[in-house]
Formats: C-alpha cells, sequence, structure tokens
C-alpha cells in the first residue's frame, strides 16, 4: 500500500439504548457515576483457643496436608466447626486461625 493512511478516530456512545420491563426505550449512561467502594479492613480476633485446642488445630492441619489456600482455609473451617461447634466463621477468625497454622 503506497499513499497517506490515515487513522480515524472511533466515537463510541456513553450511553446505552435499553428497553424496560413496560418495552418502553430508556438511555443509561455507561460511566458509573459515585464514589468508589473502600477496601474494607479486617479486624484482628482472639479466639483465646487453651493449648490443647491449638495442639489440636495444628495437627490437624498437619495431618491433612492442604496445598493450596483455599484447602488451608477449608481445613481450618473444618476443624473449627467440629472443635469449636459452630457452623459461622467470620474472616478474622479464619486469619486467627490460619495464622496459628503457620507456625
Amino acid at each position: 500500500m503506497t499513499g497517506n493512511s490515515t487513522s480515524k478516530a472511533i466515537n463510541r456512545p456513553k450511553s446505552v439504548k435499553t428497553k424496560t420491563e413496560s418495552g418502553n426505550s430508556e438511555t443509561q449512561d455507561k460511566e458509573k457515576k459515585g464514589k468508589p467502594a473502600k477496601a474494607s479492613s479486617t479486624k484482628f480476633v482472639d479466639l483465646a483457643l487453651p493449648a490443647n485446642e491449638i495442639d489440636s488445630l495444628t495437627e490437624f492441619f498437619q495431618e491433612k496436608k492442604p496445598q493450596t489456600q483455599n484447602e488451608k482455609i477449608a481445613v481450618v473451617m473444618k476443624w473449627y466447626k467440629d472443635h469449636i461447634n459452630n457452623s459461622e466463621i467470620s474472616l478474622p477468625e479464619i486469619n486467627y486461625l490460619m495464622s496459628i497454622c503457620s507456625k
């Protein structure tokens, strides 16, 4: 190819037409407005586990030999459910149990 090549800017719409449930057309802006989401901070929690429970957790963790982060979390959650008799566990509690297992 010889000659001058020019590039054309592509103008894309900043709004999109959509149909509402009633069948009417509605224009919605593509750009999101508002404040960006804040990163949530994780608080530290101390479950104050007795020494025998800490030993039980570390032994259970070593027996299962988890390889991935997901497996490690699943192992501590299983131990927590079986030994603390609570089916719900928070992120700070998971972090606390993981810190025990990483020692």
